[in-house]
């Protein structure tokens, strides 16, 4: 893991980045222990539930509070992140943006209007 900078357009200032991983502490510590990187910069929030790509979204973020999705967008609301990635559940993802954070809301994907 290469240690990562943000250059400011408009200051050409540079900050380090702080990534925030969210999940199962010791599988992601596992994962993190063959890469060398800067410890200060990543830091990890443990959560003990999982949800599946099959389960119905909506039910799983209501059932699963401590899941990465449902812990990790909440952290966006809270302002204790800014931004928020996930490879599991789209669904779940954006069931969670609809209760927690509304960013959706106005946004035309045409992807989804055909």
């Amino acid at each position: 893991m290469r240690s990562s900078k943000v250059r400011s357009r408009r200051s050409g200032k540079s900050d380090a980045i702080h990534v925030i991983l969210v999940g199962k502490e010791d599988v992601i510590n596992q994962e993190l222990s063959g890469y060398t990187y800067n410890k200060e910069q990543i830091s990890v929030v443990h959560t003990s539930e999982v949800i599946e790509t099959a389960e119905p979204p909506v039910m799983a973020i209501r059932r699963k509070k401590d899941s990465s999705i449902v812990v990790g967008l909440k952290m966006v609301k809270d302002k204790e992140a800014d931004a928020f990635v996930s490879a599991g559940s789209s669904g779940a993802v954006l069931a969670g943006d609809s209760f927690w954070l509304d960013v959706s809301k106005g946004w035309k994907d045409h992807r989804l209007h055909r």
